[in-house]
């Protein structure tokens, strides 16, 4: 039986609007002309920190805490240093900031899990 609390509903919403945001700036930006293609990986960077650093609070969870900052440090470089090299930059931190940490809290989660029944 699924439980449900106003953490998870506040991780679900906050998840969900960047998720919405990235989707409007990575796609209708870009179409639009608003800016450069090449600054959407920083504009979505920072908005991943953004949701890491709100989820961190929410969880309580210093391995998010300390992914947040890193999240806006690649944001930096890739907006002072612009080119096709961002996208490489963006893949790294996607599967270092993102997959890896995935990885460990579904790991964390399974061994609650299963601790509690």
């Amino acid at each position: 039986q699924k439980v449900s609390t106003f953490a998870g509903k506040l991780l679900g919403t906050i998840w969900m609007a960047v998720g919405i945001s990235m989707t409007i700036l990575g796609f209708v930006g870009t179409l639009a002309g608003a800016y450069n293609g090449v600054f959407v990986s920083p504009l979505l960077a920072t908005l991943l920190a953004i949701a890491y650093f709100a989820s961190a609070q929410v969880n309580n969870s210093k391995m998010m805490l300390y992914i947040a900052p890193l999240w806006w440090v690649g944001a930096i470089v890739m907006f002072i240093y612009p080119g096709i090299h961002t996208l490489a930059i963006m893949a790294g931190m996607m599967l270092f900031f993102q997959v890896v940490p995935g990885i460990v809290l579904y790991k964390k989660y399974k061994l609650e899990s299963s601790l509690n029944g």
